[in-house]
């Protein structure tokens, strides 16, 4: 008769491990959730045989065997909060527990420390601790404790009432787990009948409901759903447009040719031809917008404790940021390398390496500093909590050591200390992107690297367009890693800068001026461009609702009338840097020309070369930064 509750439970524990595996898939929080359902199934199962049992052999064996998964799983359920509370940071204390349990694990099944032998009470037989099982009550109590905080600490910092609603869901589902405890009372020989699976039932029975019903994972697959169902698909209809729009007007001119000399008849209707001239152009504008929904969206994901109440989707925009940052070469000749400094001239913070072991090192002094802060916690959230404003983030332009950052790594295939997957692989950690150097008889090795997700990219050194194709990718290796840093802006403001094609303008126009960096900023509204000298530029970005604003402040504070009726016309965009708008008796104002931004309606840049920007005290720009470090000028330093 006793035997039924564990017996139950465990074909209950079995259940709820299938039912979130096939309704959520395999994901960083079902993972830990089907192993506590294996380790509680296969522990009660055993104990269902164990309390009917009457061999004393067999009723040894199964009293290590069901003990020997109950060791597992305080550290699978603390697994599963680390995921629950997104603090990555515990892994080294999971590792450390996880060992831990291997190695009472280990004792277990070569001695009598753990578990020494069994007791027989009325409910049937039941493992007596030995010497070593307080440091397993210990381990439970600690791991318990350190989950519990997790969790109180998530749920404080999210201000989104759905979370914190699942988060208190998984602190009560703790509090069940902790009450299960009480079944070590019996090992020291309390003679009760341990309902510890009871609890623990109905523990994992509220996460699994909270799993899936509330959708605790669901952040996490929209994410992973939306970056390779949506985004990739949309970037390759993109190029093939762009493609279409290229060879399109070539082929309609041979088409009309072919029918002007009776080669074919001509079957398209009245006004097809001018609909397919413009057909590439507005698959791009739809693939565009789509885009932006796809970007706001995964924003508004990352910023999930913001809560509905206080910011819509579309209010979450990134704004531009770019600065000079490192690229890490590595390959064992010296010659090559020599080379590839060849191409990027104008890249001081550059650094190439032969040794594998030295970039390791060189690499780890700056892993620490380039993991992801998550803006909407500690003291950013906190501060943007209490002063309000129209952005989030810290100004990227306060911290000096951001030129050291390594934006990517290019690593050679064949070396002799270790092939460069064995590289990237120690280095996987690294905020980056991964591009490797291959030989033709590497390329099937990049391909399987490429799919398993080591690499972001791969070039083959026997291509001919190998320079154009490195170029390209640290390009936007450089442009991924800096935009990352950039502000979040808040209730639609400096909406237009964060669009793709304004973004597209400006970096063109850093790359024409040869503008090393620029930095949206948030008092302004406006991107603060410096060449590698230190000189500043101004660049605006107005739409139609940004341009009616202005107008209408020159009007409010009694401005020249001509100025607002020039804006108002779209033939000037003044600069009134270090303020967003005119003020009275403002000693100078710079005038710039609007240009349209391309495909983006009612959206005009301007670019305008000023003064002192009159940077506030702490701001430091990379010329400053050479001259108090005295980094070289030219190409990067050779290791």
């Amino acid at each position: 008769m006793y035997s039924i509750l564990p017996a139950f439970v465990s074909a209950l524990f079995l259940g709820f491990g299938a039912y979130v595996l096939l309704t959520e898939g395999v994901t960083r929080l079902s993972v830990p959730f089907a192993l506590m359902c294996a380790t509680t199934f296969f522990w009660q199962g055993t104990w269902a045989f164990l309390f009917q049992t009457s061999d004393a052999e067999l009723a040894a064996v199964l009293v290590k065997a069901g003990y020997f998964f109950i060791l597992f799983l305080p550290t699978t359920f603390y697994h599963f909060v680390i995921e629950v509370s997104g603090r990555r940071g515990e892994r080294s204390l999971l590792i450390g527990s996880y060992a831990l349990s291997l190695l009472l694990a280990v004792l277990l099944r070569t001695g009598n420390e753990v578990v020494d032998g069994y007791g027989t009470f009325f409910f049937g037989k039941y493992p007596q601790a030995g010497t070593l099982h307080p440091v397993h009550v210990a381990q439970t109590v600690v791991l318990a404790c350190r989950s519990a905080w997790l969790l109180f600490v998530a749920r404080r910092q999210t201000q989104a009432h759905e979370r914190r609603r699942l988060l208190d869901l998984c602190l009560f589902s703790l509090c069940l787990y902790g009450l299960a405890a009480s079944d070590y009372a019996v090992n020291y020989g309390a003679a009760f009948y341990p309902m510890g699976a009871v609890f623990i039932a109905i523990s994992l029975g509220i996460l699994a409901v909270t799993i899936v019903r509330y959708g605790l994972m669901r952040p996490y697959l929209i994410a992973a759903a939306v970056a390779h169902e949506v985004a990739t698909p949309l970037a390759a209809i993109g190029m093939h447009a762009e493609e279409i729009g290229n060879a399109l007007p070539e082929l309609m001119r041979g088409y009309q040719l072919a029918v002007q000399h009776g080669l074919c008849a001509d079957a398209l209707h009245p006004g097809q031809v001018e609909r397919l001239s413009s057909l590439a152009s507005s698959i791009r504008r739809q693939v565009d917008s789509t885009s932006t929904v796809v970007e706001m969206s995964l924003a508004s994901l990352a910023l999930d404790r913001f809560g509905r109440r206080s910011l819509e989707m579309g209010a979450i925009l990134r704004q531009p940021v770019y600065h000079p940052v490192s690229v890490v070469f590595l390959d064992d000749s010296a010659d090559f390398l020599h080379a590839l400094r060849g191409l990027f001239p104008d890249a001081p913070t550059d650094r190439y390496f032969t040794s594998a072991r030295e970039a390791l090192a060189f690499v780890a002094s700056q892993e620490a500093r380039q993991t992801a802060a998550n803006l909407a916690a500690g003291a950013v959230w906190s501060a943007f909590e209490k002063n309000g404003g129209n952005a989030l983030g810290e100004d990227v332009m306060a911290d000096a050591a951001r030129f050291g950052d390594i934006a990517a790594l290019v690593v050679d295939y064949e070396m002799p200390e270790m092939n460069g997957l064995e590289f990237l692989a120690a280095v996987k950690d690294l905020a980056c992107t991964r591009i490797l150097l291959t030989a033709v008889a590497d390329e099937s090795r990049a391909v399987e690297a490429f799919n398993a997700g080591l690499i972001d990219f791969y070039v083959k050194k026997s291509d001919p367009a190998m320079t154009r194709k490195l170029r390209g990718a640290i390009d936007d290796a450089k442009r991924k890693f800096c935009a990352r840093r950039g502000h979040i802006g808040l209730h639609g403001v400096g909406a237009v800068y964060a669009n793709r094609r304004t973004a597209d303008v400006l970096h063109e126009l850093a790359q024409r001026e040869r503008l090393v960096e620029y930095y949206w900023r948030p008092d302004q509204n406006a991107v603060l461009t410096f060449d590698v000298e230190g000189n500043a530029g101004v660049f605006l970005a107005w739409d139609a609702r940004d341009c009616a604003a202005q107008c209408d402040v020159v009007a409010d504070e009694g401005g020249p009338g001509t100025w607002r009726e020039e804006m108002a016309a779209r033939r000037v965009m003044p600069v009134f840097w270090p303020h967003e708008a005119y003020r009275p008796g403002m000693a100078r104002v710079e005038f710039a020309t609007p240009k349209p931004v391309p495909g983006l309606d009612d959206a005009h840049t301007s670019w305008t070369r000023i003064g002192d920007p009159g940077l506030a005290s702490g701001l430091i720009t990379f010329a400053a930064w050479r001259a108090a470090t005295g980094a070289p000028g030219g190409g990067g330093r050779f290791a």
